[in-house]
């Protein structure tokens, strides 16, 4: 808890406090109350309970246990001489008031933090005010689960989603940035159809020879040193006649 939540909580306990001294003020017949007189009963009430949550707090531990109950609660008043019998009594008096406007503390929501994992809540026999346990991932070693690939069929669908999602956004796209033929002429963008550009020589792109018929041999991979002989060279075939050895001209 920051300083300024802590203030909050001392406030807010502080107004409740003296609210109900107020109220037991004007049961027992008293009109109005001085400031100064307020705030000491307040401080007095204030030091009472915190007096009975101490030894309370010690009995409980006496008899190792970290959370009180209510016989603690019980011995802890009897310590501190006080009649816990007349409690009830006093609990069903016939002039009791009820204080409704009762203060509320306003805290602050706690700032968002990045948290990998859920943190463990602590142990009874850990105290309060020490911090809480780190994100688990910094002091738990886990096996990371190993990666799923799916199905041939999985994969397939997956592969067909994603072409149709791509293909659907490029068309949306060329639709809104370039010319389209319109279905219905009073709404411009339901079912905008991608006009198609007129060219003079549609048959042209049929005769240019494409990016694969043009490719040399350093593209393809041939070596002459290749183990495979089907990557190797061309090699023409030596003509003998008579004696007389002809090479053909490459």
């Amino acid at each position: 808890m920051s300083s300024t939540e802590k203030d909050d909580y001392d406030v807010a306990i502080q107004k409740a406090l003296k609210a109900s001294i107020g109220a037991i003020l004007q049961m027992i017949g008293f009109e109005a109350a001085n400031p100064i007189a307020l705030s000491t009963l307040t401080e007095m009430l204030r030091s009472y309970l915190t007096e009975i949550g101490k030894q309370a707090k010690m009995i409980c531990e006496a008899a190792n246990r970290t959370e009180p109950i209510i016989s603690d609660i019980s011995l802890a008043l009897i310590e501190m001489g006080n009649d816990i019998t007349k409690i009830e009594d006093f609990s069903k008096r016939p002039m009791r008031l009820v204080n409704f406007d009762q203060a509320t503390s306003t805290t602050k929501p706690p700032m968002k933090t990045l948290r990998v994992g859920q943190r463990p809540d602590m142990p009874g026999y850990v105290p309060s005010y020490l911090p809480s346990f780190p994100d688990p991932h910094t002091y738990m070693s886990r096996q990371p689960d190993p990666p799923s690939h799916g199905t041939y069929a999985e994969l397939r669908e997956k592969a067909a989603s994603q072409k149709r999602d791509v293909e659907r956004a490029l068309t949306t796209l060329i639709a809104k940035t370039g010319e389209t033929d319109l279905i219905f002429e009073d709404d411009p963008l339901a079912f905008p159809l991608i006009a198609n550009a007129k060219q003079p020589l549609p048959y042209i792109d049929a005769l240019l020879p494409k990016e694969y018929d043009t490719v040399t041999s350093e593209e393809t991979g041939t070596d002459a040193n290749s183990d495979n002989p089907y990557l190797r060279p061309i090699k023409m075939p030596q003509l003998k006649k008579k004696g007389k050895t002809f090479i053909p001209i490459k």
